[in-house]
Parts: C-alpha cells; structure tokens; sequence
C-alpha cells in the first residue's frame, strides 16, 4: 500500500466494498484487511477527540473519530456512511456536537462491550459484527431469539474487536468458525422486552434532528422523567429507594437536564417509568418544563402532602375531637405545621376523605 507523506493519503484497498448495514467500524475494517489479504499500516491512525491525537485503527472500538478523511480515502466510503458504523449519533444525540474523548469513553464505557458479541444465526446469514451487538443492554437476536454469545464455543476465548487477516465469524485463537453454534433460547417475555430495546438503540444510532442541541435535548427528556414521577405520585428520594444503582442526586440532576456518567441511567430510569428512549427523544411535551424555582416549591408541597396522608393513616385522633377544625389542629400539630397548608386543594381532598370515613362533623 503506497504511503504519500506530504499528504498522508492512503490509497484505497483494491477490493473496498461499503460497509453492511448495521456493521461495526472496527468488524469492518477488519474484513476488509482480510478481504485483500494485506497488513494494517503501522501508521494508519485517525485523530481522535478532544485535541485530535491519532490513534491506530485497531484501538478506535468504534468510538467517533473528529475526521475520517483517512478512512475515507482507504474505503472509497463517504464521511456520514463511516460515522453510521461507529457511535457517533449515539454520542451527539447525549453530548452534542463538541465532545471530549474523555466524555464518550465514560458515558459509553459501562454500556458496551470491549470484545465481540455475536448471534451464529446472523452470521451464517451474513457475514459480519453488528453494532449492536457493542451495546450490553441488548442481550439477544430478535431475529433468531437467540441469545448473543461473547466466546468461541470450540476454544472458550474472547474474541477481539479488531483482527486483520481474520475473516468476520471465524475466531482468531483456534479458527473455529463462530456460525457453528446456535446459542441460548430466550424466554417469551426476554423476546418482548428486547423487541423494545433493539428498537430503541437503532433509533439512538440513527441521524435525527435533535443532534444539534444536547442541552435543550436533555432539559426535555428531564422534565418528562419529572413529569412521570409526578403522575406516579412519587418523591425523588422513593425513586432512589426502587434504584439503588444510581446515587439520590442523579435522581434530581436527570430531572434537571444534566448529563448523567452512563447511557445505562437513562435505560434503567425510562424502564422504571415504562417508555422507550426513543419516545423520551420525539414527544417529550415542552408544557412538562416549569422554572426551578417552580419544581422546588413543589416537591416541598408534595413532601408535606406525603406527611400528612401518612399521618391520617397512622394517627388515631382522641374521641373528643367532634369537629374538623379540632381533627386538621391536631394533626398540624403532630406534623408541626401551620394549619394555613391546611387549605391547600390536595390537603383538602385528604381531609375530606379522612371526615367522610371518621364521620367527623363541622
């Protein structure tokens, strides 16, 4: 392979078909190495964000480069067909259009696999690593209802991501080919619950609109996640009680638009609350965000509201109590608050069922 140094220009690889739909950047190139028989250049590197140090294909992971110019010169492949097969819109849809090596590699870094995942079916039909298969929250073929495997059944080994003059689906350790196997069945229920997640990470990799602005993008997705908690009748720190996984302030931050370390604290939450990430992306309602000021105020009449019911159901009001000035006194006093939130449309409600059950009279 000529190497022109005053441009640092590749030529393109004599046999470069476009990459497959769905297929992964470094299974891709792979292929191609072993397609045309040839050795990786040393120094085929692409520049890497945040400040552009190169990095030898071979260690990308598919992680988005801040240009391909290299890659598109080896591949006779255009610029935006390249970045499907790495995470790039993954990335802009959470961290926007400027981001920094740093950031990607932790808010992706929990979420994917660092070695080949694979489906045998898929590979006997086609012969390549999806993309999807990086994601660790996709467990299993839709296709195939198959489980993914993560090892060679012959010899036992992880496969890496990237192995020139290995062919895609034959393992690099013992050259076994990996479309042998069938994998483990998944369960009906399995079936149903990854339809949904499938569908949400192809949407996170496909081009959409709200790319070009993150923040106004994740203050969105915050305040519908605050709107469901809302509806649900539940306090952030009862939701930190049902997900111990992520700390009691995320419960608020994710709430407020701020970026969360890991694209998994957006699965688990949109799980919690029953909705699809993709749903959080195209039809948050903007009416769901209020001022901050707002929200506090809120949470703070929502907190007391709680108080008070647990108090209605807990209390037992001594018998002399005959009206219900005396009955709200009371249990403004056990509480110690002021009777004045007394009067306040969900307090009221409250009340009105505790007199209706107690018979308690004006």
């Amino acid at each position: 392979m000529m190497i022109r140094d005053d441009l640092y220009y590749f030529d393109a690889l004599p046999d470069h078909p476009a990459p497959e739909p769905g297929e992964a950047a470094t299974g891709y190139l792979s292929r191609l190495f072993a397609l045309n028989d040839t050795d990786v250049p040393s120094d085929l590197t692409v520049p890497m964000p945040p400040k552009g140090r190169p990095i030898h294909v071979s260690r990308m992971r598919d992680m988005p480069p801040l240009s391909s110019r290299i890659l598109e010169d080896l591949t006779v492949c255009s610029e935006e067909r390249l970045r499907t097969t790495t995470f790039h819109h993954v990335v802009r849809k959470f961290l926007g259009p400027t981001t920094r090596s740093r950031s990607v590699k932790g808010f992706l870094g929990s979420s994917i696999a660092f070695t080949v995942r694979y489906c045998p079916h898929c590979l006997s039909d086609h012969r390549y690593y999806r993309l999807i298969w990086r994601f660790t929250a996709v467990t299993g073929c839709v296709e195939h209802k198959r489980l993914l495997m993560d090892r060679c059944g012959q010899c036992g080994k992880t496969l890496p991501l990237f192995a020139a003059h290995v062919p895609s689906g034959i393992c690099p350790a013992c050259r076994a080919d990996l479309a042998r196997w069938d994998g483990a069945a998944m369960a009906p229920d399995e079936q149903t619950a990854l339809a949904d997640r499938v569908a949400d990470i192809e949407f996170l990799m496909t081009p959409h609109a709200c790319e070009e602005g993150s923040g106004d993008t994740l203050r969105a997705i915050g305040a519908h996640f605050r709107h469901l908690r809302e509806v649900n009748h539940l306090l952030p720190h009862e939701v930190y009680a049902r997900l111990p996984i992520t700390p009691l302030k995320s419960t608020r931050a994710i709430e407020r638009g701020m970026l969360q370390r890991s694209l998994n604290t957006y699965i688990v939450y949109a799980d919690f609350y029953g909705v699809t990430l993709r749903h959080l992306f195209t039809a948050t309602p903007a009416e769901d965000v209020v001022p901050e000021a707002t929200r506090r105020r809120q949470d703070r009449e929502r907190a007391t509201l709680h108080r008070i019911q647990r108090t209605l159901e807990d209390l037992t009001l001594p018998p002399i109590l005959y009206s219900k000035t005396e009955a709200a006194e009371a249990v403004a006093a056990h509480l110690g608050i002021s009777t004045s939130f007394l009067s306040c449309p969900g307090v009221a409600d409250l009340f009105a069922s505790y007199y209706r059950d107690h018979k308690v009279v004006p």
